[in-house]
């Protein structure tokens, strides 16, 4: 099932596919059904908290080993789908 995740303060590193992202308060992203990704708080001292929502009534998860090579996302890509460019 798709994922939706909305920071609502701190800060979320998350991977999707081997490209990573940083997001902050307010910042979302939409994860497809089926797609390896793998979040987590880079801070040790300021807490995460995300709202995170599940397309179905009966979320699951199929973990899986992180066997894609990660590089970082630009800040921004335009909109546009697997544009690098900043």
């Amino acid at each position: 099932h798709g994922e939706a995740i909305t920071v609502l303060s701190g800060e979320l590193a998350i991977e999707v596919e081997g490209r990573r992202y940083t997001l902050r308060p307010l910042d979302a992203i939409w994860i497809p059904p089926a797609t390896p990704h793998f979040a987590h708080n880079p801070s040790t001292s300021r807490p995460l908290v995300v709202h995170a929502a599940m397309d179905t009534d009966k979320p699951s998860r199929t973990l899986v080993e992180n066997t894609f090579r990660t590089q970082p996302a630009a800040d921004s890509s335009a909109g546009t789908p697997g544009n690098s460019s900043s």
